[in-house]
């Protein structure tokens, strides 16, 4: 098997890199196509709410506007 296929590769794919996961996830042989759709809309929705929450949390700290740093370039 190689190590691309392995299942613990792609879960930290998935994890960490969420792109590459759901490649890895599309290109397993023995992953059904019903599985692969939900693990694909899974990672997805997780991605999209670490992007949406992360931008909150940034614009909550004024990273938006220079934060911290910027306050010493200026």
């Amino acid at each position: 098997m190689k190590w691309y296929n392995r299942t613990w590769v792609i879960i930290l794919f998935c994890i960490f890199l969420p792109p590459a996961g759901i490649v890895l996830v599309w290109l397993h042989p023995n992953i059904s196509k019903r599985a692969k759709v939900i693990w694909t809309l899974i990672v997805s929705f997780f991605s999209l709410l670490a992007v949406l929450l992360f931008n909150k949390y940034k614009d909550r700290l004024g990273h938006n506007t220079g934060g911290a740093v910027g306050k010493y370039i200026h």
